[in-house]
């Protein structure tokens, strides 16, 4: 008896407002908002000006988005250049590597993301990468390399563009962070 009660009352609101609803839309008032306060347009053309301004905003943020991608790139790539020299100066990766490591392989998963890539291939073979890291020193050369050109791509790219050679490069990265991590 209860649940047809509410059942009853659930329905009457919902045809009470889908009435209010198009009774509103009928009488058509003028909007308040003051986007629609433009001396002289009519409703169609202030309507233009405000896709214009969105279409402009998303313009702005996509542009932003770009060179946030490029920025953390070259994060990515200053990192592997630290990891690089540390190597060489001491023949091996201490624990402050490890940790731009891991940085490092955030950074290049975020960059992935961002790229329109997934961790789908995670675990497929990279021909060109498992054959020449055998040795800790070619690892670490390799990712380098792989960071560098990861930059290359990503200028190379604009807004409107997928690069798949840059997700390649990030998935490059990424193996080779995580075989450098479990190697030492």
């Amino acid at each position: 008896m209860l649940q047809r009660f509410i059942f009853i009352i659930l329905t009457a609101s919902l045809f009470a407002t889908g009435y209010m609803i198009v009774e509103a839309q009928q009488q058509q008032q003028p909007i308040d908002s003051p986007l629609f306060h433009q001396k002289g347009a009519d409703n169609e053309d202030r309507a233009w000006g405000i896709e214009e301004r969105m279409a402009k905003m998303r313009i702005q943020k996509d542009k932003k988005d770009h060179e946030e991608l490029i920025a953390r790139g070259l994060e990515l790539n200053e990192i592997i250049g630290q990891l690089e020299k540390s190597f060489e100066a001491s023949g091996q990766l201490s624990q402050e590597d490890f940790s731009k490591l891991a940085t490092a392989e955030k950074l290049a998963k975020k960059i992935r993301n961002d790229l329109g890539g997934s961790n789908d291939g995670d675990e497929e073979e990279l021909p060109d990468v498992d054959k020449k890291m055998s040795t800790l020193a070619d690892a670490v050369k390799l990712i380098q390399s792989k960071s560098e050109k990861l930059i290359g791509e990503l200028k190379k790219s604009t807004r409107f563009t997928i690069s798949v050679p840059a997700i390649q490069s990030t998935n490059a990265v990424i193996r080779l962070a995580k075989f450098l991590r479990v190697r030492n």
